[in-house]
């Protein structure tokens, strides 16, 4: 096991037992973890969905820099592919920051 499946292992095991401690203390309140009702919401599931499609771009732009510098020359340009990348998440990103804004702005004035 890398690194990697190790800190994921890590990280399920702090969820699972903070929410074991949660269920328990709750539990003696009267709090059922399985009687909660859930709802889906869309809007939220979508718009997380977008921003994490809107930060691939970024994240290999960042890993193909990352990679690159160790590579070449010290202060030698990057491919034009990375460049690309680099143009792209910066769109992607614009358009984020451009949609996120908007959407605040519509929620604050409808609820005026």
């Amino acid at each position: 096991m890398g690194t990697l499946g190790l800190y994921l292992s890590a990280l399920l095991l702090v969820g699972v037992v903070r929410e074991a401690l949660r269920a328990d203390a709750w539990g003696r309140l009267g709090y059922k973890v399985w009687a909660y009702p859930f709802v889906w919401d869309w809007g939220s599931i979508l718009y997380f969905v977008a921003t994490a499609l809107a930060a691939i771009p970024v994240i290999v732009y960042l890993a193909q820099v990352l990679y690159a510098s160790g590579a070449g020359p010290k202060g030698g340009d990057p491919a034009p592919r990375v460049e690309r990348f680099g143009d792209l998440g910066v769109k992607l990103l614009v358009g984020w920051f451009a949609f996120y804004f908007a959407l605040g702005l519509y929620v604050a004035l409808r609820n005026l």
